[in-house]
């Protein structure tokens, strides 16, 4: 590929850089690398969505477009734990396993011998970038699904959220470097992903894969229970409604009573007189791993 770090980029070769870059996987970026990508993302952003799909379907990748956006999302998440010597939650790393490749050569940008530049900043605008595109496009990934009527549509889509969902914590794990803000922004996402609608798969079942995914990332790691403890009150205080789904009331109240009991965060919910308590160890088999 030509040296156009310092040019304009066409939507072409913005895709094929991007597509060459998570080929690399999880690689530390220099400073060449990450302005390069910014100007691929801006690229991306200033076409139409159909013309980008177009593009992009012509390059024939095994990916889907959104699914690119959530891996590129997640190596940068990884440069910037890296920046701070610290690293992503184990699970997170894990569910991009399957993205692996052998070693391939590197491009020109890829190659710099020393790389002092501070890319703290740099990072965090680059991963903003990659956030509004994966906002951009969810919606247009998620109608994909309703157009399906097969019996495997609930798990195509779980496979969907899981790995959206993932790579989203991982910004969100990355969020305490950075501006309280820029948390916010992912708080955004999360709560319209949590509410797309499908025709074969409820909202609560949406729920429940992100309440996976934090039972196994604080099983493993304690830190980040008060990560997940503030998301789900965000998302709450956003709509409260959901709390009057049993299976996501029970889910939440599992998490809880799991990693820290006593932990109040229902008593603002006025809960019909006609429901009754939930016992969380009734959920338990519809949640993550039990601990041994």
């Amino acid at each position: 590929m030509n040296n156009l770090t310092n040019s304009e980029l066409t939507l072409d070769e913005s895709l094929k850089f991007i597509l060459e870059t998570i080929d690399h996987g999880k690689i530390i970026y220099t400073s060449k690398t990450i302005t390069k990508l910014n100007k691929c993302l801006k690229t991306i952003q200033n076409n139409p969505k159909l013309k980008v799909y177009s593009e992009y379907n012509k390059l024939k990748s095994r990916c889907s477009l959104m699914t690119v956006f959530n891996y590129l999302n997640f190596i940068i998440s990884d440069n910037i734990m890296t920046c701070h010597m610290d690293s992503l939650p184990l699970s997170i790393d894990k569910k991009f396993d399957f993205f692996k490749l052998p070693p391939v050569s590197k491009p020109e940008e890829f190659l710099e011998s020393s790389d002092d530049y501070e890319k703290h900043e740099q990072l965090f605008q680059l991963q903003s970038d990659v956030l509004s595109l994966i906002s951009g496009y969810i919606n247009e990934e998620a109608s994909s699904y309703n157009q399906i009527t097969t019996t495997v549509i609930e798990k195509l889509v779980i496979i969907f959220h899981e790995l959206t969902l993932s790579s989203l914590l991982s910004s969100l794990t990355c969020a305490q470097y950075y501006q309280s803000s820029y948390k916010n922004d992912i708080y955004t996402i999360i709560q319209k992903l949590l509410h797309i609608t499908y025709t074969l798969v409820p909202t609560s079942k949406l729920w429940i894969c992100l309440i996976n995914i934090a039972n196994d990332i604080c099983y493993d790691d304690l830190r980040h229970i008060k990560l997940f403890i503030e998301l789900f009150q965000d998302q709450i205080d956003r709509d409260n409604s959901i709390l009057s789904n049993e299976l996501v009331r029970g889910g939440l109240q599992y998490f809880i009573e799991t990693f820290k009991p006593n932990h109040q965060w229902f008593e603002d919910y006025k809960q019909d007189e006609t429901n009754q308590e939930l016992n969380a160890g009734n959920f338990k088999f519809l949640y993550s791993k039990s601990i041994e």
